[in-house]
């Protein structure tokens, strides 16, 4: 059923009118910023800006998944903390790849960001396989997260070697959707 719109006589002769939805959204708007403004602690609210999904090459299907949801304690560990992905390449070429290198990095943001970092691997995959390698990134925390899973755009850069020949393929890939909250304490 269809709600109509809330009017309202507001001592003259013209009504003032809202609709429903409209009006819940600015009170809920109105409430979180009067309570976050007297609040004593940090409340950050993310959204992912950056190109999400882009790949450079249709030769790998590449999946990056954050593994865990670390927490962080700015004043005992000063913001930095190590973050664990998963990220799963499949071959969709015709003869076997080396996945030499990857690197990763945010581009979006976030309540935290990822430092450059690259690890060697040396790890082939068949062709038309999958293969899963874990990447623990270094990262800095903006104040106490709790469940730092928030909305990130990561590069993954991998160098590749294919039949004795280098190549370097970029994909940008979201990590745990759109918008996160984090609320804690500096």
């Amino acid at each position: 059923m269809k709600q109509g719109p809330i009017s309202v006589l507001a001592g003259s002769r013209r009504p003032f009118t809202l609709h429903t939805s409209t009006f819940t959204f600015l009170t809920l708007v109105t409430f979180l910023t009067l309570g976050c403004s007297s609040h004593g602690g940090d409340v950050g609210v993310s959204v992912v800006t950056g190109d999400a999904d882009y790949s450079s090459s249709d030769n790998f299907d590449v999946k990056i998944v954050q593994a865990a949801s670390p927490m962080s304690f700015p004043k005992a560990d000063k913001g930095s903390i190590d973050v664990d992905f998963e990220i799963t390449i499949k071959n969709r070429l015709t003869e076997p790849v080396t996945i030499d290198r990857i690197s990763l990095q945010s581009i979006g943001g976030s309540v935290y960001r990822l430092d450059t970092s690259s690890r060697q691997y040396k790890r082939s995959i068949a062709a038309g396989a999958t293969e899963t390698f874990k990447f623990w990134a270094p990262a800095r925390v903006e104040g106490t997260t709790f469940d730092a899973k928030a909305p990130l755009v990561v590069r993954a850069v991998v160098d590749t070697i294919i039949n004795g020949a280098t190549q370097r393929e970029t994909f940008n890939r979201e990590v745990n959707g759109r918008v996160g909250v984090a609320v804690g304490r500096s």
